[in-house]
This record gives C-alpha cells, structure tokens and sequence, in this order.
C-alpha cells in the first residue's frame, strides 16, 4: 500500500494496537536506528529536513551528500536501510487500483463543483486555482481550511490544515463564518489550522521542511500556499533571472509533491496570472495565463481556473472532459453570505 492511501486510511480508523500503527503511514525516521543506521546520523538526517523514511527514500543520493557529517558510505547504508522499507518498485495495475479507491476527497463545499471534481479536492496530489483578483481564490481556500476537518462521512478529511500566505490575505474571521455555515466550533476550527507568513522565497521553501516535522506529529490532511508564485515575481525579476527564477519554483514544487506523497494530504496552490500582450489581444481583447509557465503546469494533477463568475477546470486526469466548468453568475455566489449558509451553490 502507498505511504498516502495507507496514512488516510489511517486517520479513518485508529489501530488499536501500536505494532498495527506502524504499518500505516510514512515511517518516523527514527525507525531507520532498527536497521543499524546511528542515532547521531539520524538526527543528522533529521536536523536536515527528512522527518520520515520515505523523505530519505524519496530523495536523490546527491541531496543526501550534501548534509554535513554524514559520508558516501553511510549514504548508501542509509539508502538501503530505507529502500529496505519502503517499496520503490513496480506494481500491478490491480493493486495500485485499490489503493486510489482509498483516496479521500476534500468536499469544496459546492456540490456542482463538487461533482466536477469527481468528489472534491484530492488528497496525494496538487491542486491548482489560478485566475484574477478578486476571483475567489482565497475563499475557496479558507473554506478548505474547514471542510477538511469535517468527518470523512460528510467530506472531509478529518485533519487539520496548513496555511502558507505570501499576499496577507489570510483571515481568521472569515473561518468563523464558514465554520458557522458548517456547524462546527469555531475555536476548535481556528485550532485546527496552522498558519505561517512568506516573506520570500526562501522562506517559503524553508517554512515546507517545518510542516514536514509537523506532520509527523500529528495528522493534517490539507495544506494550502496561497499564492505559490507571487513572491517569485519580485524575488526574481527580468529575463536574466528567468532560469533560476524556474529552477527554484520547480524544487519548492517538487517538496509540495513529496508532502503529498509522504503524508497523503491535499496540497492546495494558488496562482497569479499575467496579461499576454501580442497581436491577438487587438482582435480578441486581452487575454491572461497563469504564470509559472510549462513547470508549474507539470507540477499540478488539477488545474482550475476562477474567474469573478465561473471555475472552469482547465486540466484534471480523472474526470471526462464533458464537465468542465461550473457557472457560479447563474447559481449563485460560492462565498456572499446568506442565511445560515453562506450562499454557496447547492
């Protein structure tokens, strides 16, 4: 069974036995010390970073050279240790089946967009809203925020939920509202939800390696970076800076990717866009695309693009291609209070 579908199942039904805690879930890195590997090169490994064996197994050899103190030679013992561990080789089709039907799906609190998404937001994989100010980007995620710590019989996760702000557009008020529209305590909702600041990108990366040792404590099941991409607009700027510009979002996008796989949460971005100005803006108005270009494409399973009247899903692998937006003028506001329910779109 996958580290993410194990952890998920996991958080659905406690083990009662702590020898059956083990089999579900990434395995705490400390368990590398029962295959021979030193204490002191564990703590090593996990002053670096990698709070669990699958983040070591994860990891290329040469990441693993680079941590200070630990040699060529204990990197291939600690390698084998966690390969040893974790299953890194092929599968049958049937069994990796099973284990996606096991995958738990974040309700976005709109049965029709619900409906698109196949169930919601998928956990194990990066979702992506990109689109235009003032298009409810930031809404939908603090509604995640909430939805995830509903029971899974209702859509939720059962977990708690990470929040990266890089614009200071998080507010602890609006969770209030939407945990009223819910039913559930507002207090314990706040609780529930880590928040950290981004002041620059690497920052933003470093504050990934904080919620890696946090979820190893306690279970989370969605983790939302709102945006993802607005500090590399003027962390990096001009042609010249383009290159790294891209080599340092697809490293922070590829540890959101490792997040995901490792602990089986829902990794929510959200993404700027940037107006394309050529010839065919005279004849067919201006035009918009997210920023990020093909990498941030790769990087996302689905991609959902918000405007101030619609959600359009742009790509998603799972779903057929005839549902592809929800009409949010004609229905309704997903997010302009109403009574008891927010007027979200039922």
């Amino acid at each position: 069974m996958s580290s993410s579908a194990a952890h998920q199942k996991a958080a659905a039904a406690p083990p009662p036995a702590e020898e059956e805690a083990s089999e579900h879930g990434p395995f705490p890195i400390e368990q590398l010390q029962a295959s021979g590997i030193a204490a002191l090169d564990v703590k090593k490994l996990k002053d670096a970073g990698l709070c669990t064996v699958e983040s070591v197994a994860y990891s290329p050899r040469k990441d693993l050279l680079q941590i200070k103190g630990i040699s060529e030679a204990k990197v291939d013992k600690i390698i084998e240790a966690a390969s040893k561990l974790v299953p890194l080789g092929f599968t049958s089709a049937t069994q990796l089946h099973a284990q996606r039907l096991e995958i738990i799906q974040i309700t976005t609190g709109s049965k029709e967009l619900d409906q698109i998404l196949d169930g919601g937001i998928e956990t194990g994989s990066i979702t992506e809203i990109y689109g235009e100010f003032r298009s409810a980007k930031t809404q939908l995620c603090h509604t995640l925020c909430v939805t995830c710590q509903l029971p899974l019989d209702q859509g939720g996760g059962e977990g708690k939920a990470l929040y990266i702000d890089a614009e200071g557009t998080f507010r602890p008020q609006r969770l209030l509202q939407i945990a009223d529209r819910f039913g559930l305590n507002g207090a314990d909702v706040l609780e529930n939800v880590a928040y950290a600041r981004a002041y620059n990108t690497d920052h933003q990366s470093r504050l990934l390696l904080e919620a890696a040792s946090m979820m190893v404590e306690t279970r989370f099941a969605l983790m939302v970076v709102d945006s993802a991409t607005a500090l590399y607009r003027t962390d990096f700027s001009g042609r010249g800076e383009l290159s790294a510009r891209q080599m340092h979002l697809a490293k922070f996008l590829r540890s959101l990717q490792k997040l995901a796989d490792e602990f089986g949460v829902a990794v929510v971005i959200t993404n700027q866009v940037v107006a394309q100005v050529d010839g065919a803006a005279m004849f067919a108005g201006p035009q918009i695309k997210p920023i990020g270009g093909n990498i941030m494409a790769h990087a996302s399973t689905t991609r959902s693009a918000t405007s101030s009247n619609m959600m359009s899903i742009v790509l998603f692998l799972f779903i057929p291609c005839s549902l592809n937006h929800v009409n949010v003028a004609k229905s309704g506001s997903f997010f302009a209070r109403g009574e008891g329910r927010s007027g979200y779109v039922k």
